[in-house]
């Protein structure tokens, strides 16, 4: 009878999983434009829905009208799996790096990519229809730093 229980808690587990995986529906309140604003810096970032399988994210910082960097991002269904998939042109080559989602609920989204330098988490959380945090995660000089961005919905 355990056997039994564990298995039905193995599949409802892996059926969770796979259901969380298989779509965007639970990332769409990331589209439309969000700003940042420090005292020096501006970050823009637009999201649109391409299809059930695609979200393309474009992102800005800007100091004053310079734009001093910009990231393009897909949020993507590949193999059952979400992947943000980010590119920007001075890091890595240019090359696009993944990171996979590793959990999601209908108001936060986190991916992580180990292997990656930094950051290897990068989190979004819904604080409500007109706010939200971005965070990057990851090891910086030996030490776990946290970078938090507080974006408000432009209308």
């Amino acid at each position: 009878m355990r056997k039994i229980k564990f298995l039905i808690f193995v599949f409802l587990i892996t059926c969770t999983t796979t259901q969380a995986q298989s779509n965007l529906s639970n990332l769409e309140w990331l589209i439309g434009s969000w700003i940042h604003t420090t005292k020096n810096t501006k970050v823009l970032e637009h999201w649109e829905k391409q299809s059930d399988s695609l979200l393309i994210g474009n992102s800005f910082s800007m100091q004053g009208s310079d734009t001093v960097s910009k990231e393009r991002i897909e949020l993507t269904l590949i193999n059952h799996k979400v992947q943000y998939r980010v590119t920007v042109r001075e890091q890595n080559k240019g090359e696009t790096i993944p990171f996979l989602m590793m959990s999601c609920n209908a108001d936060s989204v986190i991916f992580e990519n180990r292997l990656h330098d930094f950051p290897q988490r990068i989190i979004y959380k819904k604080i409500n229809s007109e706010k939200m945090i971005a965070a990057i995660e990851g090891p910086l000089k030996n030490t776990w730093k946290r970078r938090e961005f507080i974006y408000i919905k432009e209308h």
